[in-house]
């Protein structure tokens, strides 16, 4: 009877210990082709984001008017399949490939303050889900699609849109705290006057010494034309001293204005 015991128990000892072992073995193999794959991932990634900053040194060195940036951004995207995207040094998109951020883009991401190119047209499900550090989200009226959870998890994002966007309508609708953009012709420094401040960057923008938003583009177009020119810089300095009252097509309201930053 003992040895009839005894044998069971090293016959289940060695099945545990067999099984155990397969379940270790499996769990190393998984563990190695995953490793394995980050790493390629990783060096795949690497050498195409080189390869791109190669190609943007070579095709964009010097001074380059924002549609040229726009139209090469989308050239480089279909040589090497690759979303582009060109931000400057505060973080602000200048040009991007692509016209829709898809579904879980930056979920779980430490993205802060996000700013989407007016290019950007829909908004995937749960694209900003469970960033837990971003405090704002500003939505350009060009967005016309938002996904279920795009901004969700955490709630102390604030969504910065426009008038009678959808974006407006999405963040009352799941109560987001919301800031109204209102856009206000000649206010491209984003503040509530018009002072010499505006006129100087748009003449700075217009010699590449600086960039300017879409948003700042559409500020800088006081005359109502096809692009910003120096046409618009003369506007706006026609107005501060008082020759103007208002600007051609557009309109413009003003809290206060002045003529020295």
């Amino acid at each position: 009877m003992f040895i009839r015991n005894l044998h069971t128990r090293l016959v289940v000892s060695f099945l545990a210990l067999i099984l155990f072992t397969l379940f270790a073995l499996g769990s190393y193999i998984l563990w190695f082709f995953y490793q394995h794959n980050i790493a390629g991932l990783k060096a795949s990634m690497l050498s195409q984001a080189k390869i791109v900053e190669e190609l943007i040194y070579y095709d964009m060195s010097g001074l380059v008017p924002k549609p040229r940036i726009d139209e090469k951004v989308k050239e480089l995207s279909s040589r090497t399949d690759l979303r582009v995207t060109i931000v400057d040094r505060t973080g602000i998109v200048i040009a991007d490939s692509v016209t829709t951020i898809g579904e879980i883009a930056f979920m779980y991401s430490g993205v802060t303050n996000v700013t989407m190119s007016s290019k950007v047209t829909a908004i995937g499900e749960m694209a900003f889900y469970a960033c837990e550090n971003l405090s704002s989200v500003t939505v350009p009226g060009s967005v016309t699609s938002i996904g279920g959870n795009a901004f969700g998890g955490y709630y102390g994002a604030t969504v910065r849109c426009y008038e009678d966007s959808y974006a407006l309508t999405y963040a009352v609708e799941n109560q987001f705290n919301h800031v109204i953009l209102v856009k206000k012709a000649g206010h491209i420094n984003g503040d509530d006057k018009i002072s010499i401040t505006d006129a100087r960057l748009l003449l700075q923008f217009l010699v590449g010494k600086v960039t300017l938003t879409d948003e700042q583009l559409e500020a800088a177009n006081v005359s109502g034309g096809e692009s910003v020119t120096i046409n618009d810089a003369r506007l706006i300095l026609q107005w501060l001293v008082e020759k103007i009252d208002k600007f051609p097509n557009r309109e413009v309201t003003v809290i206060s204005a002045v003529a020295n930053a």
